[in-house]
């Protein structure tokens, strides 16, 4: 539904998008991911065709965003990190307008609207001036206006931007429901850890090059890592723990606090049962702390070579 094919962009001698292939398809949320300057911005706006790029294309529905630019826009719905927002204008009043830009009127528009209103769960703010609704609100509303003219696809930059944890989770559950309709939703954002239990396929962009695109959960498992949080018992020479880790593949990534320390191993139930079971047989008391829930973030660190720290 959105794909790029040899994407190619430069500002002088900086490559910003050097040769990027993409494909997100109907019923995906595809987080593209990467730091400030990786050139996820640059991707959005050659898939909007907002911006030409030096070699490659880009296509929505199969239309090409240049050529075809008025049946791709047809099956596009843009959500900027920046978006306009009238002040003076109530909730109603400001579909309304967009609406109508998009080609729509009469009880089609108006139709639209409430529906609009509904996904975002807005109907209660219809009347209410813009300019008096919450920052989470209105990043609901800049989603409802993309929803008016029911497009097949959406590009969302950093739509979670200044929302607290409630607003987030109100937002990430309306994209699921557009998810489960068929719609492609690809995601931008430079912060990995909103995308943990949201995305079902990534991007990982860095410095112009996509170093993966595909499936969450085969990124996130390749190369894995569990941390194992222990603290020993009993009179338990440490050289004795060090030798049990080594054994097992483990290794010591510092010690927390005075009591405890932290180990890393490969993400497998059976390993880490492996080396719980020794530890305790020799005499050392094991506290496993909770599933990682950054697991994005360090698929990331590993395939890009950067130092947590």
């Amino acid at each position: 539904m959105i794909a790029a094919r040899s994407l190619t962009v430069r500002y002088g001698q900086l490559v910003a998008l050097d040769g990027v292939d993409l494909d997100v398809a109907p019923g995906q949320i595809f987080g593209l991911i990467g730091p400030n300057g990786a050139g996820k911005t640059t991707l959005i706006r050659v898939l909007t065709g907002l911006l030409v790029p030096e070699a490659g294309g880009a296509t929505i529905g199969g239309f090409d965003v240049l050529r075809q630019e008025r049946d791709a826009r047809r099956r596009l719905g843009y959500m900027p990190d920046f978006f306009g927002i009238y002040d003076h204008l109530t909730v109603r009043e400001y579909l309304q307008l967009f609406g109508e830009l998009n080609g729509l009127a009469g009880p089609g528009l108006a139709g639209a609207i409430e529906q609009a209103l509904a996904a975002v769960r807005l109907k209660l703010k219809k009347d209410e001036l813009v300019d008096h609704l919450s920052r989470g609100m209105t990043q609901r509303l800049a989603l409802a206006r993309t929803l008016l003219h029911d497009p097949d696809a959406f590009v969302l930059d950093e739509p979670a931007s200044g929302l607290d944890p409630a607003a987030r989770i109100e937002l990430w559950d309306i994209l699921r429901g557009l998810a489960q309709r068929g719609k492609a939703v690809l995601i931008s954002s430079h912060i990995l850890k909103e995308m943990e239990g949201l995305v079902t396929h990534v991007g990982l962009l860095e410095r112009g090059r996509l170093l993966y695109s595909g499936p969450y959960e085969t990124l996130v498992k390749a190369g894995a890592t569990r941390r194992v949080r222990f603290r020993p018992v009993g009179d338990v020479p440490p050289e004795r723990v060090v030798g049990l880790l080594t054994e097992h593949g483990g290794r010591l990534s510092g010690v927390p606090g005075d009591a405890y320390w932290e180990v890393e191993l490969a993400d497998d139930d059976t390993a880490v049962a492996a080396l719980v079971g020794r530890l305790v047989a020799a005499g050392v008391g094991v506290s496993l702390p909770p599933v990682a829930e950054d697991r994005l973030e360090r698929a990331f660190l590993a395939l890009t070579g950067r130092d947590a720290s």
